[in-house]
């Protein structure tokens, strides 16, 4: 293992070729070289040296032999949901078709596109079925019931599939990350050699920064009931010591949907995913149902990282669901921690001025203390609908921005905040933002609805805790699911 600070120990093994011709070279690794008895100790690299003029590489790849006998039949159903971002949509699904479905190189039993095919769910039900002519990719059209209902209802056609599909695993993926098919394939390999130890383990692929893209964001996370701890984030992986540090055991329990492969074993028509609309729907099911996370340096993505950028809907759903999964899996977190997580959503949202917002963390926990019956009873593309119209809408404040001395990234700790009058808070990616003053009477409305809502999960948390206990399995029934993604006339 590789801990910060620690010298990194190198074995040496050199081996010399003078090629004067384009030729294959296999550079066998001894089995006893890296090894301390018999545990594998070592990470292997390249290193090229004393190369000459006009020299060219053209590939250079690790290899292994497996028993084909041995290895298990995966079948990978690929899991993507999408909300009008057709262009994003087409770029990645092009690619997965070029260097994936139409690869023929391979038996049809070693193939990644022999075994792989794609369910795509459209919320905005705008793609034509038919825009990839391939029968291995499917276009699903659906309400708009956010990334949980979109990708529960892939996972729905998926598991409807049955024998037809014969699928083992199901790849969750985002519309909008740039895909590498190469991880892709590295997947389905990995999937094929697992020891039985790891067969009900998720594989956790890691989340790459689009703009800076030598930099991680995050590979696994650590859910802390909401405090969440982002598994080496900021690491710059152009730098050799990174690299080997990223592979270092670390404490997970989540992985997030922008690439994460589950065993369809685990799954069953009441074993769906909680309707959360967005954000938390992808914890929430890591903590039910993986027995551990899988991470690999060459697994993953890379998106874009909003991390100037807080949408007022965003503050309405974080909060309302971190309580739901805290409910659900971590009983230590009682009223005290509760009426805190509070106090802290209210006074954020009071000292970056983004009045509006208060509001939205008061209906998050007084629709989350309804307890399960609040999301049986509630059109969801109603209350987005509802919850947009609440909060902020960002603008261009590109020429504000000119002239404005207290300008500060939206996700400016609220402490620099205190005592300020009137200021801007913006994304600095597109100078997208907020022009806010200071309302001096807000601060005894936010007084107000504090004590309110502290007395409200004093009365009602224990009740709301034992019901979403007791409950939470009629959210992920088929059943409900097949109500909640119809018509909502025909829900009730």
């Amino acid at each position: 293992e590789i801990g910060s600070g620690e010298v990194i120990k190198e074995q040496i093994y050199k081996n010399s070729y003078d090629l004067s011709d384009f030729e294959d070279v296999l550079i066998p690794i001894p089995e006893t070289f890296g090894h301390a008895g018999n545990n594998s100790t070592g990470t292997y690299y390249f290193v090229i040296d004393n190369v000459v003029e006009q020299s060219i590489f053209d590939e250079i790849c690790y290899m292994t032999d497996y028993n084909e006998d041995l290895s298990e039949n995966i079948r990978l159903a690929v899991n993507i949901c999408t909300y009008k971002r057709q262009e994003y949509l087409k770029r990645n699904v092009k690619r997965i078709q070029a260097e994936l479905l139409n690869d023929r190189d391979m038996d049809a039993a070693a193939s990644v596109g022999e075994n792989m095919e794609l369910f795509i769910t459209d919320n905005a039900s705008e793609i034509p079925t038919d825009m990839f002519d391939d029968d291995r990719i499917h276009i699903l059209h659906g309400r708009n019931l956010g990334g949980a209902g979109g990708f529960t209802n892939g996972l729905m056609q998926i598991l409807n599939t049955g024998t037809r599909g014969g699928f083992t695993h199901v790849l969750f993926m985002d519309d909008d990350a740039d895909i590498v098919p190469e991880s892709i394939r590295r997947t389905y390999y990995l999937l094929k050699m697992l020891r039985p130890e790891y067969k009900e383990h998720f594989i956790s692929g890691a989340m790459l920064d689009a703009g800076n893209r030598y930099i991680q964001h995050e590979n696994g996370a650590l859910w802390n009931m909401s405090n969440c701890k982002y598994i080496g984030r900021g690491l710059d992986l152009s730098i050799f010591e990174n690299v080997l540090k990223n592979e270092c055991p670390a404490d997970r329990d989540y992985a997030a949907w922008w690439y994460c492969c589950i065993p369809l074993d685990l799954v069953n028509p009441d074993q769906l995913p909680l309707p959360f609309f967005i954000h938390g729907d992808d914890i929430e099911y890591s903590l039910r149902l993986a027995k551990g996370l899988i991470t690999m340096n060459g697994i993953a993505v890379w998106h874009p990282v909003a991390t100037h950028r807080r949408t007022s809907s965003n503050e309405y759903y974080n909060l309302r669901n971190a309580l739901v999964i805290n409910a659900l899996y971590c009983p230590e977190f009682g009223y005290r921690k509760s009426i805190k997580k509070v106090a802290i959503g209210l006074g954020v949202a009071y000292l970056r001025h983004r009045y509006k917002d208060i509001k939205l963390v008061e209906k998050a926990v007084t629709d989350y203390l309804c307890g399960p019956k609040f999301f049986m009873d509630t059109d969801p593309e109603s209350l987005n609908d509802e919850i947009r119209g609440m909060g902020y809408s960002f603008m261009d404040v590109s020429q504000a921005l000119k002239t404005c001395k207290r300008s500060y990234y939206m996700n400016v700790h609220p402490y620099e905040l205190i005592g300020k009058g009137d200021f801007i808070l913006y994304d600095d990616a597109d100078n997208m933002g907020l022009i806010l003053p200071r309302k001096n009477p807000e601060f005894f409305r936010v007084i107000g609805i504090f004590v309110k809502l502290s007395v409200l999960i004093l009365l009602k948390n224990d009740k709301a805790k034992r019901n979403y206990r007791n409950n939470w399995n009629e959210l992920t029934s088929i059943r409900f699911w097949d109500k909640w993604l119809t018509d909502w006339e025909n829900h009730l």
